[in-house]
């Protein structure tokens, strides 16, 4: 396993990123930390992100990946055209709106379908993967195999939200420590422990990733918590059997299929209804930060009039 530290240097660029970015981005303090070191000492020439939100994490990469001087591109995807707490606002505004064109002159936005339907134009060889999405299953599970045939040997991979189910006390939104836990490769932690849980992670795949594919299929038979409509249904299947032998992809087809049918669908607790509609949880290193500032200045939460209900949620 690999332990990053994320150093005094590499915390000064973090920060040169535009405040109104850094605000956007949903995580906490060390998180951004850990990706812009990642992005830093991994250097990719070619990088994908998918799940975008805000933009805040986009705005991140940017930076680091400038800084790195290698002309690296990246490519962002969101199911979404809109933000998902404001739909006035477009995914990725923070950076789309504060980011200055030298920053975005290497980026490349796709929104309003699955990363799946974008890759052919994106193309191979992608040496480095952030992924941040739904965070329920079969979520990022089914993100992962999408993108898998198109990443470089030995590239890395990130995953937000790792824990959420700790941090949260949503005991559905165990996504992301599936896939850590079950995907092949070396373990790559922050050693900063901003949250009881550590929430980010990620690996350098190994090289016989695709000789272990049945361990990560098999992740999909764990309890969903939606159920994709027909259309998504069908878009997903088309990617899966183009890659995949068929003895894999009928693990999805079966489980899509019993669900279809018995509606018996691992339903959301009261907590996870609060979480969805809020979709920001503090983390406890900044609660004081956050509660010192005025409403007005809290980018990302200004839409919502009840501040106070979300720290409730962290100061539990």
């Amino acid at each position: 396993m690999i332990v990053v530290h994320s150093g005094e240097e590499e915390n000064k660029i973090l920060h040169s990123v535009d405040p109104r970015i850094l605000d956007a981005c949903y995580m906490t303090e060390g998180e951004k930390e850990f990706l812009n070191s990642m992005v830093l000492r991994k250097k990719p020439r070619k990088m994908i992100e998918i799940g975008v939100a805000a933009g805040g994490s986009t705005g991140i990469i940017l930076n680091a990946l400038k800084e790195n001087n290698n002309n690296a591109e990246l490519y962002s995807i969101d199911f979404s055209t809109e933000f998902c707490n404001d739909s006035s606002k477009l995914s990725g505004y923070a950076t789309i709106d504060y980011a200055t064109d030298e920053l975005k002159k290497n980026w490349h936005l796709y929104t309003g379908n699955f990363v799946s339907e974008f890759l052919d134009e994106i193309g191979g060889d992608i040496d480095f993967a952030f992924i941040d999405t739904v965070h329920w299953n079969p979520g990022e599970i089914i993100d992962f195999l999408m993108v898998l045939p198109y990443l470089k040997e030995g590239a890395t991979v990130l995953f937000h939200d790792i824990n959420l189910h700790s941090n949260t006390g949503c005991p559905e939104m165990v996504t992301n420590c599936l896939l850590m836990s079950t995907i092949r490769g070396e373990k790559i932690l922050p050693d900063r422990k901003d949250r009881k849980f550590l929430n980010i992670g990620g690996l350098i795949l190994d090289k016989d990733i695709k000789e272990h594919l049945w361990e990560v299929f098999n992740c999909i038979n764990m309890p969903w918590s939606y159920l994709p409509d027909i259309k998504s249904y069908e878009t997903i299947s088309r990617a899966l059997e183009r890659h995949y032998d068929k003895e894999l992809c009928d693990i999805y087809h079966a489980k899509y299929n019993d669900y279809a049918e018995t509606g018996l669908l691992n339903h959301y607790s009261s907590t996870d209804k609060r979480y969805s509609k809020r979709s920001y949880i503090i983390a406890e290193e900044d609660l004081e930060k956050y509660k010192s500032l005025p409403l007005k200045m809290k980018d990302g939460l200004s839409k919502a009039r009840v501040f106070t209900k979300y720290l409730s949620i962290v100061n539990r």
